[in-house]
């Protein structure tokens, strides 16, 4: 029963009495305590009474022997009552988010419970009961001040998805080789010293191997190294000043670097050990500057170049401080003003620290003469220690693995002679390939497991395979020819690198989303390099039109999109800012104005709504994959003076559907001041297909999903599933299964939701239920069978 209908409490309980759905939702009603009717309504299988102001749930809880869901987070409970386990047909039990100090012994004996949650109470330790939870998937222990990793849980065969975020231990235990069935592991904001945070990254598959390769393969070993990035635009004299921090020398003659440098640097800090750091060198012209955002990593140290000479500093720091702090995930900046000997100049430091607290300091030196060089070295080397990963211990045999490949001194080798030499150090195959991980995400070698050409080398040399790619990138004929090159090109422009690793190279750069093959041609495109000559594009009337305005707008974007569309480019409809796209009937342009941090999309014809589906996902993906620099979807305001203005107000698309959620039909244009019709403003776009990608899954979840001549809608609005109880996670998983069911059983399923076409009404929750649990579609955890009845309904059109 939706709340929403503005019934009482008693009003819902005396519904629920005489509807029988087995569901009574009781959230967000400010109740102090569980009405004592509700004890009464032996059939429930689901009761939710979360988001309210309860202190107490009464022993007569165990009456309710029906009950598979019980949620009462977000209250004021400061117990739970032993009877609680005498539930022993409950399925879902959610009581995170109060003020628990006690938690029942006995929670151990509810042994069909699939979904546990704990977290963020005021006790700080789990029961032992718990090992004996055997049919427990999920369990959120978060925020609960734990001390140590709980043990209890490492037995637990059947468990899958386990958050311990926001606890005080500091180290994964040895037994968690043990938790073989854990497929995801949530410990943010945790400080885990004894496993690499890559590691950690990696899943709880690459953690067992980690910590077996200690027990198995004996001596340990410190890593000591970390990554310096020298950034900024071209001729500040970032090579030069390179040369004099690393070997103390200064060659005027020095050549630009073109693409990426890379040199190790050894050094020693205060306690006497041995530090490497390996200086990445990035070309600052602005051709790199798109390929340069993968290899901005994080638990790096940044040095910010720049000199007074040049007249657009400002904008210079505003490009390349925003650039590393949203792909490095803010580590932290020396900003750095070479060539002092021949001009010097102040900036405002405060207003850019204000900015950007990562910039640790502000640093005046002359790469020529060697003034300031000792201060920065010194400055470079404390933040040094600062960083996290520093000491990280690995397995001896991971290093002799290393030291293996790096004494080959090739510039890849195959995966079969990597295997080879893992197996030699007694790392078996599926170790190699966590190794293998690891140290990709290191930036020691390359190697891309995901790509199946690429998975068969491992490039031991990445500046030399970067190297390629930039090369490529420079070179006159493929910029004169607008980035078009071909395999046989390829024979002169990469006459050092060898003709059969040529297929290899270009596949990285694919992978790096740099250029795109026409068709099976063996012909090939760089968007980077296209014309800006923008094609006539005739005009169309009432086009759907959607924006992105971006707070900050990272280079290469529209590039990247381009190669990710490019099988429904419309001819040869694209250029270096823009392309034309097609897909059943619907016509697109979608171009990017970076000046004002903009890309605009207008789309004509056909099915309006699933080409947009199409460019948002897309672009989704981009923007994770760039760790989600903020942007706001904009719609245009339909309103007379907007129509008439060239620069009329544009409406947030997510405020738009939380409108609509809350039922609003108008909003006001800040423009004109008038009231304007929501679905005015949405006029091309489907109700149906307002999805809101969660940027955290990448915006994977597309638009609608056909199986035989059904067509889901499996877009939803994270407002709703908060609305639900529901998190993303489980919908995605809801997706999954739903996705499996044959056309008959959907047509069945419809009809249970539907009869002869109508919404049913919400008595046929129960039968939803039924129907889930003999197909193998699992209860929402936490939610039951409103929530499920709910969603499944809004899938179909």
């Amino acid at each position: 029963m939706k709340n929403s209908e503005n019934l009482t409490v008693d009003e819902l309980i005396d519904l629920e009495r005489n509807v029988l759905t087995g569901s009574l939702r009781l959230s967000g009603l400010d109740l102090k305590e569980i009405p004592p009717a509700v004890f009464g309504l032996t059939h429930l299988r689901e009761l939710n009474l979360n988001n309210n102001g309860i202190s107490e749930i009464p022993r007569l809880v165990e009456g309710l022997i029906n009950l598979r869901s019980l949620s009462v987070a977000n209250n004021a409970l400061l117990h739970l009552p032993d009877e609680i386990c005498h539930l022993h047909h409950l399925e879902n039990l959610d009581v995170g988010m109060n003020k628990l100090n006690y938690i029942p012994d006995q929670l151990g004996s509810l042994t069909n419970l699939s979904y546990l949650r704990l977290g963020s109470n005021e006790f700080n330790g789990l029961p032992s009961s718990l090992a004996a939870l055997r049919s427990l998937k999920t369990l959120i222990a978060d925020n609960l001040d734990l001390c140590e990793f709980p043990e209890c849980v490492v037995d637990i065969k059947s468990l899958q998805t386990l958050n311990l975020s926001g606890n005080l231990f500091a180290e994964i235990p040895d037994s968690f080789v043990r938790m073989t069935s854990l497929k995801r592991l949530v410990v943010n904001n945790l400080e885990i010293k004894n496993v690499p945070i890559e590691i950690l990254n990696r899943g709880p598959g690459a953690i067992i191997n980690y910590l077996h390769a200690f027990g198995e393969r004996g001596n340990t070993i410190e890593l000591r190294e970390a990554k310096l990035i020298i950034v900024g635009e071209g001729a500040v004299g970032k090579t030069a000043l390179m040369q004099r921090l690393v070997r103390d020398v200064f060659d005027e003659d020095t050549e630009t670097t073109e693409g990426i440098e890379i040199v190790s640097w050894p050094i020693k800090g205060e306690s006497e050990k041995p530090l490497t750091l390996n200086v990445w060198d990035f070309g600052g012209q602005e051709i790199y500057h798109s390929t340069h955002q993968f290899f901005l990593t994080k638990r790096s140290l940044y040095l910010f170049i720049w000199d007074a000479r040049k007249e657009d500093n400002i904008l210079n720091f505003d490009y390349w401080m925003n650039v590393v702090s949203l792909l490095s995930e803010r580590s932290p900046i020396i900003c750095v003003q070479n060539k002092i000997d021949e001009r010097m100049t102040t900036i405002d430091e405060d207003s850019i620290v204000k900015k950007f607290p990562n910039v640790r300091s502000f640093e005046n030196v002359s790469a020529a003469t060697g003034q300031g060089i000792i201060d920065l070295r010194g400055r470079i080397l404390g933040e040094v220690g600062k960083l996290d990963h520093i000491g990280d211990v690995l397995p001896e045999s991971w290093n002799r693995v290393r030291a293996e490949l790096e004494a080959l001194g090739e510039k890849f080798i195959y995966k079969e002679q990597y295997l080879e030499i893992c197996l030699r150090e007694g790392i078996d195959k599926k170790s190699a390939e966590y190794l293998g991980q690891y140290y990709h995400d290191l930036g020691v070698f390359l190697h891309f497991s995901d790509n199946k050409i690429l998975e068969q080398i491992v490039f031991l040399d990445p500046e030399w395979a970067t190297g390629a790619v930039y090369h490529l990138v420079d070179v006159r004929e493929v910029q004169e020819n607008f980035g078009k090159f071909s395999f046989d090109d390829l024979k002169r422009h990469w006459r050092g690198f060898g003709d059969r690793n040529h297929l290899y190279l270009v596949e990285l750069m694919k992978r790096f989303e740099l250029c795109f093959e026409v068709g099976d041609t063996g012909r090939f495109i760089i968007p980077e390099l296209l014309s800006h000559r923008k094609p006539f594009i005739a005009e169309v009337d009432s086009p759907l039109r959607f924006e992105y305005h971006y707070d900050f707008m990272p280079a290469g974007i529209i590039s990247r999109f381009i190669v990710r569309c490019n099988d429904i480019i419309k001819g040869d409809f694209f250029w270096r800012t823009g392309v034309v796209l097609q897909r059943e009937g619907a016509i697109a342009s979608v171009v990017s104005e970076p000046l004002q941090r903009k890309l605009i999309i207008t789309i004509s014809e056909g099915n309006k709504s699933h080409l947009l589906a199409i460019i948002r996902r897309e672009l989704a993906a981009i923007h994770n994959s760039l760790n989600n620099p903020r942007v706001v979807e904009m719609l245009p305001c339909p309103c007379f003076a907007c129509r008439k203005s060239d620069a009329g107000y544009y409406h947030s698309f997510d405020y738009l559907k939380r409108a609509r959620e809350k039922r609003k039909f108008r909003v006001e244009c800040k423009h004109s001041l008038e009231d304007v019709e929501i679905d005015h403003i949405l006029e091309g776009i489907k109700r149906n297909n307002l999805i809101d990608y969660n940027q955290n899954y990448g915006g994977s979840i597309p638009d609608t999903i056909r199986i035989g001549e059904i067509l889901l809608s499996i877009s939803v609005d994270k407002r709703k599933l908060s609305r639900l109880g529901v998190d993303f996670e489980d919908y995605s998983k809801l997706i999954g299964e739903v996705s499996r069911l044959n056309e008959a059983r959907l047509i069945e399923l419809e009809r249970i939701l539907r009869p002869n076409g109508r919404p049913a009404s919400s008595s046929r929750a129960a039968r939803v239920m039924d129907f889930a649990s003999s197909n193998g579609i699992s209860v929402i955890q936490g939610a039951g069978g409103s929530a499920l009845y709910e969603l499944l309904s809004g899938m179909f059109f």
